[in-house]
């Protein structure tokens, strides 16, 4: 072949693939959102550029949404304004105007025949306004083949059939549009808090680094509590409306199970959200600048704190028990002559105690003291025949962890922690040296704290195998010495 032709012919091919590859690789993207743009039954605007929706709903009124300014900014919130005046649900209306402007066609009937024939003789099922102007939306009955309802728009001279998913955004009822946020926050931080049950009352405060406590007493406040407080008053959403509460709903709130009051520092303008007493399986919710009640589960009270100790600080120990180097348990005992004490020393990831304590046993002690907090407070301070009553004059159980220091250098006193009676159904008594609050903590610690030198001889000393075993002992696992064990996560 003529290396001229052959040349031509390359030339040609390179120029065809060129071609191909823009057209079918490149320019695919480009003509799927041309051929979308041309189903559009809007096209030429966004969902941003509706103003108003006004809509039929599934359970009887018509709804009407604006648009309105919400700040110097331009910032923009939907209000619905009929059949009532009230903040809208944003999604819902946010869905209906993106419903709208994105509504694309499945095909145009070219010759329709009546309208009633599609079910489209009713009123508009949509009216909508943009500043370019005003437009309906007729929903007809679904084909009887296939998944497409039919829809006109306008003075309906024209017809469309539209996948059933295209229209689902234009069923929903008036309770969905609406804004079931029960408090919304104003646009500033919240600085002080009061709670108030039917025999109790806390007032908070936030500080530089952390909540304290005002009222009844000024301690330090727990910050998770109080923040979480916060956070789920602002989550906290209505499952329905009471527009005109009559004397019976009202009764309900006469002396509310629980009131908070929040807002910024020396606002008097405070957020003020009452919870009444139950109605059956709900309760009414009011706040503070609003006529409509709220509706919300009767069991939902039980997540926020049920009195003044579950918004205190009461932590008796905090650590990381990676930073633990060093333990030392003295047990008091009458019935013994002297204090039984059990010391450990972590060392290349093991803990090497004295006596031996079962494997494991170390490391979960000492993660349970990381973090320990308190269930109650039992008093904010005791006489000592009060403290001897509880077992904590003297302690039966103190409970010392130390970090690691240089040779030659004494230890740095991690967390100190003094143990007394274990009381079943209250937990066991606590407190901490050299401080003056006695709490109660969980009873279910003493599966990991020992409260006696009995508990710890029986459950969490090493116990010697019977000599016939200690063959079978040793080929089973020969990984650790007595008293040693390797490092294991931090529980607690």
């Amino acid at each position: 072949m003529n290396p001229r032709t052959t040349l031509l012919l390359a030339v040609a091919a390179a120029l065809l693939a060129g071609l191909v590859y823009f057209y079918e690789v490149r320019g695919a993207p480009e003509r799927e959102k041309e051929a979308q743009a041309e189903s559009l039954v809007f096209p030429g605007f966004e969902a941003s550029d509706i103003r108003w929706i006004e809509i039929e709903t599934s359970d009887g009124p018509r709804a009407r949404v604006e648009r309105v300014s919400e700040d110097e900014d331009g910032e923009t919130a939907w209000q619905l304004r009929e059949p009532l005046a009230f903040p809208a649900d944003e999604v819902t209306a946010d869905g209906l105007a993106r419903g709208i402007a994105t509504l694309a066609r499945e095909r145009e009937f070219e010759e329709p025949a009546a309208l009633s024939d599609y079910g489209l003789d009713g009123n508009a099922k949509v009216r909508f306004g943009t500043d370019e102007g005003e437009h309906q939306i007729f929903v007809g009955a679904t084909a009887p083949f296939g998944e497409v309802t039919y829809l006109s728009i306008d003075d309906r001279s024209r017809i469309f059939a539209v996948q059933n998913g295209e229209v689902t955004p234009f069923s929903t009822d008036l309770k969905s549009m609406r804004d079931r946020r029960i408090v919304v926050y104003p646009d500033r931080d919240i600085a002080h808090v009061e709670v108030e049950w039917p025999s109790a009352r806390v007032r908070a405060e936030r500080g530089d680094d952390h909540w304290q406590l005002r009222e009844p007493l000024d301690t330090r406040a727990d910050d998770g509590a109080i923040d979480g407080l916060i956070s789920q008053i602002e989550f906290l959403r209505a499952t329905d409306f009471v527009d005109e509460p009559g004397n019976a709903e009202k009764e309900t709130l006469a002396a509310p199970d629980l009131r908070v009051a929040l807002g910024p520092k020396d606002d008097p303008d405070a957020t003020i959200l009452e919870i009444g007493k139950p109605v059956g399986d709900r309760r009414l919710v009011r706040v503070s600048g609003r006529e409509t009640l709220f509706s919300m589960p009767e069991s939902l009270i039980d997540d926020f704190p049920s009195g003044p100790v579950a918004l205190r600080f009461r932590e008796l120990a905090s650590f990381s028990s990676r930073d633990a180097e060093r333990f030392e348990m003295a047990f008091e005992d009458p019935e013994r002559s002297q204090t039984f004490r059990v010391t450990g020393v972590r060392e290349n990831a093991r803990w090497s105690t004295e006596p031996p304590m079962q494997t494991g046993k170390a490391s979960r002690l000492v993660g349970e003291i990381d973090g320990l907090e308190a269930s109650d407070v039992i008093a904010e301070s005791m006489g000592s025949e009060e403290l001897a009553g509880l077992g904590l004059s003297p302690p039966r159980v103190s409970i010392r962890i130390e970090g690691g220091a240089e040779e030659g250098e004494e230890r740095p006193v991690l967390a100190e922690v003094q143990l007394g009676i274990l009381d079943p159904t209250r937990g066991i008594a606590a407190r901490v040296p050299g401080a003056e609050t006695v709490y109660w903590i969980d009873a279910q610690s003493a599966e990991v704290l020992p409260i006696s030198a009995d508990a710890f001889e029986n459950r969490f000393a090493l116990r010697e195998e019977p000599a016939e075993s200690e063959a079978t002992e040793s080929e089973t696992s020969d990984s650790e010495a007595p008293g040693e064990e390797a490092e294991q996560a931090p529980e607690g």
